[in-house]
């Protein structure tokens, strides 16, 4: 599914911000944003929301005015250069804030457009994806020579949906359906997505969005790592226990790996999802090699779904020591049982991953993203 990074929407609440004279706190979906009374906006006006990691570009007049804050340089497929302002999550006075408000005016478009209207288009904004591995050819311009220093050898093509999860913000609407499911609470790893999948001949190891080589010298290391912890022992005999049409999906993580800013001594794979011939298998399904490499669930009974977005997003803001001793964790990822009846609205909105996410907005904005 798609990211909407931008989109119509529609100012639920505005509130004061204590101390503030000319900003006030406006909420849209689940997000909170931080907005100038200039702009004279009201409950129910309809607004383009901006989800953090949009990248507004600095030849769109539009954007003339982030500029100052600050820019970012991103390289897409066909090896252009976009630079531009990155959204982030920011805190002042006090509060938190999360995207960017705008006035459908001012972006030339029309408030006749329905609610949800994905803008992203419209609005020339693309989504700023840092590189997460400190790899070979990274910076390269020929996207061609790049692929091939990186090892790259193909696109994601594994039998399970790629590694995403939306953030709960996005999710106001079926957040009265999530409240009454079973999902398991498990701590996001701040590395970066590897899925391994087994044809019955080999064992092929995907990124986010491609396959690369397992036997590259930039992936090999992470390769020799499932096949060391993937493996047990039957009789006397070695089993490898990614079985035929199964994919493991795990994070990556440790130096040199996203700044690896959870303070690993070391590179590891820590398993969060697998999948059996398409479909997602719940944790008690799993093989006890894959569970001993797993994210670490976290007790639901402390992020209950039952309570409302709002506290559970000030209870996971702050979390730590769960990856790493007194670091910052990264977040919490919800887990839905696929056993249980779902509704279609909430697979609608989740995909077959079934699963979505709060990040700790401390570890946002301690470093800057």
């Amino acid at each position: 599914m798609s990211r909407k990074l931008v989109s119509v929407q529609t100012i639920s609440r505005i509130e004061p911000i204590p101390g503030a004279d000319r900003i006030v706190l406006a909420h849209v979906l689940g997000w909170k944003v931080i907005i100038s009374k200039d702009m004279h906006l009201s409950v129910g006006d309809k607004v383009a929301y901006f989800e953090t990691d949009s990248l507004l570009p600095e030849s769109d007049p539009r954007y003339t005015q982030f500029m100052p804050r600050g820019i970012r340089h991103v390289r897409l497929e066909d090896g252009a250069m976009v630079t531009g302002h990155v959204l982030r999550t920011m805190k002042m006075r006090g509060v938190y804030s999360q995207g960017l408000v705008m006035r459908l005016d001012d972006l030339g478009l029309s408030d006749t457009l329905p609610v949800g209207t994905d803008i992203t288009e419209a609005c020339n904004v693309i989504k700023y994806e840092p590189p997460v591995f400190t790899g070979r050819g990274a910076n390269r311009q020929d996207k061609a020579l790049q692929r091939a220093m990186q090892g790259i050898i193909g696109e994601f093509n594994a039998p399970c949906s790629k590694s995403d999860a939306p953030r709960a913000q996005t999710l106001t609407g079926i957040w009265h359906e999530l409240c009454k499911l079973e999902a398991v609470p498990t701590v996001k790893v701040d590395g970066m997505s590897l899925t391994f999948f087994f044809d019955g001949s080999e064992l092929h190891m995907f990124t986010r969005n491609y396959e690369v080589d397992p036997t590259h010298p930039d992936w090999r290391d992470a390769c020799e790592l499932a096949h060391r912890y993937f493996t047990s022992r039957i009789g006397g005999l070695s089993v490898f226990d990614i079985g035929m049409g199964m994919c493991v999906q795990t994070e990556y993580a440790g130096p040199g790996i996203n700044g690896n800013r959870q303070k690993l001594a070391k590179r590891d794979l820590f398993v969060f999802a697998v999948w059996q011939d398409g479909e997602k298998l719940p944790r008690d399904e799993w093989e006890d090699s894959f569970l001993a490499r797993a994210a670490p669930e976290v007790n639901p009974w402390e992020y209950p779904l039952a309570d409302s977005m709002d506290t559970l997003i000030s209870a996971v803001d702050g979390m730590r020591g769960h990856i790493t001793p007194d670091a910052l964790d990264e977040g919490i990822v919800w887990h839905l049982d696929p056993n249980q009846p779902i509704p279609d609205t909430v697979r609608g909105e989740l995909g077959d991953n079934l699963c979505f996410k709060i990040i700790n907005n401390s570890y946002l904005t301690k470093h800057h993203l």
